[in-house]
């Protein structure tokens, strides 16, 4: 991983909304629009680590090269199928967001509507093994791509509202593609 670089932990330079202002951009389009450069100028980052044994996934890893970890992927040879995904927490898929990095779910659904994503309905969650975290997903859907926004609600009589622990963007090729990965990383970890 490497060691952390104190410019990118906590406190942070900025509230958690000026975080989503910067993020949001990334929304306005489609997948296929990231790459490099773009994420680069959206996000003010130097440039995104490469680690080929994950389909092609670029990165910036959080407290090491960014606030917190973001990265984009290509699921082909052909590079047309991607995503991109923002994590506010260090536990994948889900687990308690950072202190300051608390961007409200309610902000981001916004955010996607007006940019024409449509749905953003509760998908179920759930509670995290062994611990009180307790979580859902929202998804959203724009020509031919999918955005999934999982987060933490900390009050269970309000489940509306809560801070994002992940959001990810993927055309629907790539969708499916993920949840192969996904699959194969949760069958990792149970041999582990």
């Amino acid at each position: 991983m490497g060691p952390l670089n104190p410019r990118y932990v906590a406190p942070y330079p900025f509230t958690p909304h000026e975080l989503w202002l910067r993020i949001a951009p990334v929304f306005k389009g489609s997948p296929h629009d990231i790459d490099q450069t773009f994420m680069q100028k959206t996000l003010g980052t130097g440039p995104f680590r490469f680690d080929p044994r994950e389909f092609g996934n670029y990165y910036l890893l959080d407290g090491v090269d960014w606030y917190i970890t973001a990265s984009y992927a290509f699921y082909d040879d052909k590079r047309e199928e991607r995503g991109v995904s923002f994590m506010f927490t260090p536990r994948f898929p889900v687990g308690p967001v950072a202190d300051g990095l608390c961007v409200d779910v309610q902000e981001i659904a916004s955010t996607l509507r007006s940019e024409g994503w449509v749905g953003g309905g509760r998908q179920g969650g759930g509670t995290l093994d062994g611990t009180s975290y307790v979580w859902d997903v929202l998804g959203f859907a724009k020509d031919g791509a999918t955005v999934q926004v999982s987060y933490e609600f900390r009050d269970e009589k309000d489940v509306d509202h809560g801070c994002a622990a992940s959001i990810l963007m993927l055309d629907l090729a790539a969708s499916r593609r993920q949840q192969e990965l996904d699959d194969r990383i949760r069958n990792h970890r149970k041999e582990e």
